[in-house]
């Protein structure tokens, strides 16, 4: 389904969707072992849940999506797994954390791979859609399947891979949410300075 809508994720609202998740984590399994990333998108969402639970044991997995070969599917390769600790508690969970469950294909890939060594996990992400073949065990909210979700922390790439595919809609959105125009990058680099 094409994307034809645009949402704002603040990093206010990204601060509430996080409290309320752990929170919610909190009440039905105390505190995790430890956080589990996904890189790049939930490392925000990671270093929050982290702060709220009082959870120091943060890794980073990172995933990416490859095209098979005359499909429309790809397939998931996972980096950073060899990081991970080789054995964990019986007695607590381990959170698994993403910004967002879009289609869920990276956090099926995820779970595959980390259910064999982990007994207990559980899910979190800030967004989740309804086409998604995973339901995270605790998100912050749900989006329409045609929302493209915007983090305020990636808004100059948002903005740049825009203006590379023509996307006419969402650049008109980037300039209106964020002021950002046709030379969003450049612009953002020519101001960046130290000792002005």
């Amino acid at each position: 389904m094409k994307k034809t809508r645009y949402a704002r994720i603040s990093f206010e609202e990204m601060q509430s969707l996080s409290k309320a998740i752990a929170l919610a984590f909190s009440r039905k399994y105390g505190t995790p072992e430890a956080i589990i990333y996904v890189e790049r998108g939930g490392m925000v969402f990671g270093r929050l849940l982290s702060d709220y639970l009082g959870v120091s044991r943060l890794y980073g997995i990172r995933a990416r999506h490859y095209p098979k070969t005359n499909a429309m599917a790809s397939t998931v390769h996972l980096e950073g797994m060899e990081t991970l600790p080789e054995s964990w508690p019986n007695d607590k969970h381990i959170l698994v954390a993403d910004d967002i469950a879009d289609t869920g294909k990276t956090l099926n890939a995820i779970l595959s791979e980390l259910r064999k060594s982990i007994p207990n996990i559980a899910t979190a992400t800030m967004l989740r859609k309804p086409r998604s073949i995973i339901l995270p065990d605790f998100f912050g909210k749900t989006l329409d399947n045609d929302v493209w979700a915007i983090f305020d922390y990636e808004e100059m790439e948002t903005g740049a891979d825009f203006k590379k595919s023509g996307n006419r809609g969402g650049q008109d959105f980037m300039r209106k949410k964020y002021g950002i125009g046709r030379n969003a990058r450049s612009k953002a680099n020519s101001t960046a300075g130290f000792g002005k």
